[in-house]
C-alpha cells in the first residue's frame, strides 16, 4: 500500500514537472500560426546563455520567441521588425509590467496573461486585433 502511494505521488510530480515553461509559449505559437493568416513561423530564442543579451533579456523572462510574419520584412539586429517578439514571464503582473515598458518607448503591445507580444512597427491596428484575438483564444 505505501508504495502504491508513493510510486501515485512519483508520478503526479513527474506530470507537474513535465509542463514546462514553453507549453504556454508553444500554444501561443501555434494559435497565432493557426488563426493568424500571414503568421508563418515562430522561432524559440536561446535565454539560457549570455546570447540573449542581442536581444535585451530581461530579468524574469521565461522565453522569447520571434514570431514572422509576411506582411513585414526583417531587419537585421531587430528581431521584432520580423512580425512580433512573443515573451512569457512568470506572472501576469510581470507580463503587464513588461507591457507597460515597452509601450512607454512607444512599441504596440499586447497582453494575454503571462504572455507579451511586442509588435513591429510595420503592423497596422488590425494585426494588432488579430495578435490579440489569438493569443487571448488559447
Amino acid at each position: 500500500m505505501r508504495t502504491t502511494i508513493v510510486v501515485a505521488l512519483m508520478m503526479l510530480a513527474l506530470t507537474a514537472c513535465s509542463s514546462g515553461p514553453r507549453d504556454a509559449m508553444q500554444t501561443a505559437e501555434a494559435q497565432l500560426k493557426d488563426t493568424v493568416p500571414s503568421v508563418v513561423q515562430a522561432l524559440a530564442l536561446d535565454t539560457r546563455d549570455d546570447s540573449h543579451q542581442e536581444v535585451s533579456r530581461d530579468p524574469g523572462l521565461i522565453a522569447r520567441s520571434v514570431i514572422y510574419d509576411r506582411r513585414t520584412r526583417c531587419t537585421t539586429g531587430e528581431p521584432v521588425s520580423c512580425g512580433a517578439l512573443l515573451e512569457e514571464w512568470p506572472s501576469h503582473l510581470a507580463a503587464e509590467k513588461r507591457a507597460d515598458a515597452l509601450r512607454a518607448q512607444g512599441m504596440k503591445v499586447v497582453v494575454a496573461d503571462r504572455l507579451v507580444a511586442q509588435l513591429s512597427p510595420q503592423l497596422d491596428a488590425g494585426a494588432q486585433q488579430q495578435y490579440a484575438a489569438a493569443l487571448q483564444a488559447g
